[in-house]
């Protein structure tokens, strides 16, 4: 019989170290079985799954944080030991026959947050097991916001809701939502009508709690006519998004001035009206008459008559409809008539 002996070269072993160490660190990073989330303050209970029937007596179970073993049961869970440093913090609930052993956690705190893993052994392992011999949890502590705040350019605080105006129209509205203490560092933007605005989002880290800031620079349009804007606030540390608001009381120029009436001429000793009409404007547009260049008091022309109403428009603006009637005479032939 020919026995074949095989050498292997040292560049062949490398690769085979250096392929397993490639894994190795990709499933030491990727590879979480499973992800839980946990209020800071509160208990967890973390899960190992044990397969007896499929992997025969157990001889014992490790709980390790990152690399540092943390507990340690036997199979029979007659010995616990678990390191100095957790005791009165961490307790196992433990079944010999399985299905499962727990790790218990009281008043979680941030420097628990890690990856988590318990390694089961077995005594003689049948051929069905299929235990990999690690579970890994990936455990992650949420912090609640301490604060939310909105702030002026000057960096004082405003209310929710508070209503900023009067602005003009091009004016560059700043603003900062500051949200303090918070972990992770959550989802911090300005929306209006629920479109994203432009902004800036700067993001620290303390303590190991986070500060995020999104401000505000948005340039004031007709698109922010009647309009709310507010902050959102999103993180899986809070049950439901958190939203302030800021009311913006914008004025517009208007848009369009049409005067109406006497097409060509007009006769002696009749009745004309004359109407302006003013779009587009907030807050509603003030009409004075003029006849050339005199001023006419709307109180104070026993000629003629003067009356002015205001319609307010869906898109927050106001229409102003102004009627100016008087007796036509000689004095008005040739006179231009105009309303401002």
């Amino acid at each position: 019989m020919h026995v074949r002996q095989i050498n292997w070269s040292e560049n062949c072993w490398r690769w085979i170290l250096f392929t397993f160490t490639i894994i190795n660190f990709w499933c030491g990073t990727k590879c979480e079985d499973e992800s839980i989330a946990s209020l800071r303050g509160h208990s967890v209970v973390l899960t190992c799954p044990v397969d007896v029937t499929s992997c025969g007596d157990l001889h014992s179970v490790k709980w390790f944080k990152g690399t540092d073993r943390i507990a340690v049961v036997s199979g029979n869970g007659e010995v616990v030991n678990i390191q100095k440093e957790f005791n009165g913090r961490i307790s196992i609930d433990h079944s010999p026959n399985g299905p499962a052993t727990r790790l218990h956690i009281k008043g979680v705190q941030v420097p628990d947050e890690g990856t988590y893993v318990c390694e089961s052994t077995f005594l003689e392992p049948l051929e069905s097991c299929n235990n990999l011999g690690a579970y890994s949890i990936d455990f992650k502590v949420l912090v609640p916001p301490s604060a939310i705040l909105i702030l002026d350019e000057e960096g004082n605080q405003l209310k929710n809701s508070t209503t900023l105006g009067p602005l003009r129209e091009g004016h560059t509205l700043g603003g900062t939502c500051e949200v303090r203490g918070a972990r992770p560092a959550p989802l911090v933007g300005w929306y209006r009508a629920g479109k994203r605005l432009t902004d800036s989002v700067t993001i620290d880290e303390s303590n190991d709690l986070f500060l995020v800031k999104s401000i505000l620079s948005l340039v004031l349009s007709r698109q922010e006519l009647a309009s709310t804007i507010e902050c959102r606030v999103e993180t899986p540390a809070l049950e439901h998004i958190v939203t302030n608001q800021l009311v913006l009381d914008l004025q517009v120029r208007p848009t369009k001035i049409s005067l109406t009436g006497v097409k060509h001429h007009t006769v002696q000793g009749t009745k004309v009206l004359l109407q302006c009409q003013v779009f587009g404007a907030r807050p509603a547009a003030n009409v004075t008459w003029y006849n050339s260049t005199r001023a006419l008091n709307p109180d104070g022309e026993p000629l003629s008559t003067i009356s002015t109403k205001t319609y307010l428009q869906n898109d927050g603006t106001f229409e102003t409809v102004s009627q100016l009637i008087f007796t036509a005479t000689r004095y008005e032939n040739g006179v231009a008539i105009r309303c401002e």
